[in-house]
């Protein structure tokens, strides 16, 4: 039995992930994230600083770390597509790994319900009953705010939460990176300077 958190390294995901391991136990949790990689744009570094995070906020708090590499191309497309990239891979791992009784999902009361959401969680559900599989998609934060969220994580983390989809660069520090330099104009940016502080 084993629980799975769609992991992105930001505010919402990490304490999702913190919830789960207080419920469960972080040796039935699993962090689970796509690394997606745009073709078109190879400089693109939104992934690198992911990542980056995500090993270090998994690596404190003890807990397995899943990175699926993924490719995608957004040419064409009217809605950002790595929702849709999320939601498939995410579903595709919790099919093919049948100890995963139990996915989460970091939405906070400030996160917009919009309706590709609401679609995800229906297309979720359906082909978890197609395969005959007990496995339910929750969303154990949605009564919080971002702030609130953001206060679950420990301090010694808390530099770690991912919160810029445009980094201008990286502080280096005596063993390497140290962190990624926000841009402070992204809507990542925008949304952790107003809901979280």
């Amino acid at each position: 039995m084993k629980t799975v958190v769609a992991f992105s390294a930001g505010t919402d995901s990490v304490s999702a992930l913190i919830d789960s391991i207080s419920k469960y136990g972080k040796e039935n949790v699993r962090a689970y994230m796509i690394d997606v990689i745009y073709k078109e744009d190879q400089s693109f570094k939104l992934h690198e600083a992911q990542v980056f995070y995500a090993k270090k906020i998994c690596e404190y708090l003890d807990v397995e770390l899943i990175i699926d590499k993924q490719l995608l191309v957004t040419k064409g497309h009217k809605v950002f597509p790595d929702i849709y990239q999320w939601a498939h891979c995410l579903l595709m791992y919790c099919i093919a790994n049948l100890e995963i009784t139990k996915a989460v999902y970091g939405h906070s009361a400030d996160d917009t319900t919009h309706k590709h959401v609401i679609l995800w969680r229906d297309i979720f559900a359906r082909c978890m009953e197609a395969q005959n599989r007990d496995v339910t998609l929750e969303y154990p934060l949605i009564h919080l705010s971002k702030k609130e969220c953001f206060e679950m994580i420990p301090d010694e983390i808390k530099e770690y939460v991912w919160t810029c989809t445009h980094p201008l660069g990286t502080v280096q520090g005596k063993h390497g990176i140290k962190r990624y330099v926000p841009c402070g104009k992204c809507g990542k940016c925008t949304e952790f300077n107003t809901k979280v502080y």
